[in-house]
Parts: structure tokens; sequence; C-alpha cells
């Protein structure tokens, strides 16, 4: 699953299979660092992965007495698939090992638990469960870690009008009482607004786009796949914000300086220049692609490296990111 090679510069590459194609861990589709933060878990407790991960158990048990834990992992609550044990039994003197461990490998969505198997002698004490996502994503079910930047609220929301689909990034969370979801483009802004509770509120400019049609609040946006956490994933299925584009490509501009464009806009017609990328603090550059993901054009910028190059190239050479 896992390879170590050494790149052009010397360093250490990670490639992981995602089932097609190897990809390095913190490039193109890799994502960011390969593991995110270390979490303490609860032994007995189910909890439901918001990335995939992996569980380390460590049982440690006083001379004489033993003790043994198992891990269960698969897409039922409670888990019922048991995938690892660890046991240490009958310790009569400190000079024996008195501590065993296990990893679990769990699958982004599945629910996994550690538990003492039964009549496995004093285990009370003496278990330590802890949590580690992989591709540095969400916090493996339960609380204490954020997932979005701002905790609760995801990061951005798609909205459509079954023309164009636009990408609305959070800017101001709250501003009074509403916490808001804006995209932005030369002087065109068009926002959209919810209540503390999530439910939604009003919009601007945004007449016959389904999300404000519906009025879907956040839960709906996240259970439509049109919420998105740049940290832990959110809690849909989709692997970008709108299927088959990257979120964000990085180009160079003529200057020298390092630009993230974001996804901006998707008209659905099959025209030259359908899909948008700007950056959004600084909207008068931006670049266009056709809807088979060739190059159109540029504004405001040369953008060297970026221009002519397609979708698939920018991913090829690393420079457009999920």
């Amino acid at each position: 699953m896992l390879i170590a090679d050494r790149d052009f510069d010397g360093k250490d590459v990670v490639l992981i299979c995602d089932g097609t194609n190897w990809i390095a861990a913190g490039t193109s589709n890799g994502g960011g660092d390969l593991l995110g933060t270390w979490e303490g878990k609860t032994l007995g407790t189910v909890y439901q992965a918001d990335t995939d991960g992996l569980v380390v158990a460590k049982v440690y048990v006083s001379p004489g007495d033993r003790c043994s834990i198992r891990g269960s992992t698969d897409s039922a609550n409670p888990p019922t698939t048991e995938v690892v044990t660890a046991a240490i039994q009958d310790v009569t003197s400190a000079s024996i090992v008195s501590d065993n461990s296990f990893t679990m490998p769990v699958k982004n969505g599945d629910y996994w638990r550690v538990t003492v198997l039964n009549g496995a002698g004093d285990c009370s004490d003496t278990v330590n469960v802890r949590w580690i996502p992989l591709m540095g994503g969400g916090s493996g079910g339960g609380s204490g870690s954020a997932s979005s930047i701002i905790d609760g609220w995801p990061d951005a929301i798609v909205c459509s009008n079954g023309t164009i689909t636009r990408v609305m990034f959070a800017s101001m969370l709250p501003n009074n009482s509403a916490y808001v979801y804006r995209n932005v483009v030369n002087t065109q802004q068009i926002e959209v607004g919810f209540t503390s509770a999530g439910a939604y509120s009003y919009n601007t400019t945004m007449a016959g786009y389904d999300c404000v049609t519906n009025a879907w609040s956040i839960s709906d946006l996240y259970a439509n796949d049109r919420a998105f956490n740049f940290i832990g994933g959110g809690s849909g299925s989709a692997s970008s914000m709108v299927d088959g584009w990257p979120d964000n490509i990085m180009c160079q501009g003529s200057n020298g300086d390092y630009w993230i464009m974001e996804l901006h806009s998707i008209a659905s017609g099959t025209g030259a220049g359908d899909v948008v990328y700007n950056h959004q603090g600084m909207t008068s550059r931006y670049i266009r692609f056709n809807s088979d993901g060739s190059f159109d054009s540029v504004t405001g910028d040369a953008f060297p490296d970026c221009s002519g190059k397609s979708i698939s190239t920018l991913y090829s050479d690393g420079q457009a990111f999920n």
C-alpha cells in the first residue's frame, strides 16, 4: 500500500494507491500531510470515521493480571466485525513483557470500537485508545477536533440555478446575526445567509438558485453533497466540490508569485470558457477552461505556468487539488 522513494530534491516521497493510480502524499490528489493529529478515544465507545484513519490501542497489566482487547469495524452501528485483538495474560513477574498493542485501519464512513473480551481479567484502567486520520483528515468520530475552519460550519457550499453552478465560500461567520457565504468576481457579488442554527435566512442576487428555492439548511446542504470542509473533507461522499473538477489550481504569476485559484463557477453549456477559476482576494485575475477540461483563456495576468494547460495536465503537474 505504501512505497518510500526519493524525489529529485532528495526528500522521501510516500505513494498511496487509490485503487487505480499511485499518488504522492502531499501533492496532486494526495491532499495535505499523510497523517493528521493524534486524538485520545474512549474504550467501549462507538465512533464513526469522517476520513480513512488508524486506531492504535495499547493494553498494559500489572504482574499477576491479564487483559485482552479487540478492535471491530464495519458499516454497522455498532460494528460487529472483529478484525484485530491483542492480549496479555498471566503475567507473574515484572521482568516479563507486560504490554501489547494493535493497529486497526478504518475506512471513511465506517464505525469502529475497541472493547474488552469477556472474561479477560482486570482491564478497566490499563487500555489506551488513540485515533489518527490519514491524509490530514478529520476526527474519526466524536468531538474535540475541528473538521472545518470555523467549527460547525462548512468552508464552502455549492449552489446551482440549472445554468451556472457556483461555489460559495465562507465569508463572515457570523456577521451580526447572519452566517454568510459569498461568490465574488469583478464587481458581481452574490451571497446566501443562514441563522445561527444553520437554517436558511436570506440571499442577495440568487433568485432561482437551488439553495434558495429549496431554502436548504446547512444540514440539508451536507446531505445533498453541497457542503464541504477543507480540513475534514465534509460529511458527504463527493471527492471534490463539483464532480470532475479540482477545487483549486495553483498558478505562478508573471511576477513570480504563486496564486491559489478557487473554482468559481461552471456554466452548464458546452461553450468556450464555461469553467472559471479565480483568486478571491484579486477577483480581476482568473482562468477559464472549456467544458472538456481544455484551456480557454487567462485574464489579468499571463499565468505562464498554467496558460495553455488542460485540467488533466494541471493534475499531472501537481497544480490541481481536490
